[in-house]
């Protein structure tokens, strides 16, 4: 029994060790190797993922202060307006770097339409 033992983690071994993975993924694994190995359902349905979500979001909401997040909307929106403006003011004046502080300005503005949907 102990040299199956043996043998079984010597194949699983060269297995990791094979050098037949081109992208670093082991190729002979297969979607229904995860599945079985994690237990999922053959076909998962959205549905209570979705109801989850937003039950989840309607207790978050029920919990934070009205007051909270009018001013939190309040700051994230003049925040993204004063990042559309320096946008627009950097592409017409176009100054020495203006590329890459737009796109830092891009993600900036992305940060806050988060805030807004969160």
């Amino acid at each position: 029994m102990a040299k199956d033992v043996e043998e079984s983690a010597l194949k699983k071994r060269k297995k990791r060790e094979s050098p037949e993975k081109s992208n670093g993924a082991d190729a002979s694994v297969t979607v229904e190797d995860l599945r079985n190995k994690y237990g999922l359902e053959k076909e998962l349905n959205p549905v209570p993922i979705y109801q989850r979500v937003t039950a989840h979001e309607e207790r978050e909401a029920l919990n934070r202060d009205p007051q909270d997040d009018i001013e939190l909307y309040r700051e994230s929106c003049y925040r993204f307006v004063e990042l559309v403006d320096e946008i627009a003011e950097k592409k017409s004046k176009k100054p020495e770097g203006w590329e890459q502080d737009i796109d830092d300005k891009k993600l900036e503005a992305v940060t806050e339409i988060m805030t807004l949907k969160t």
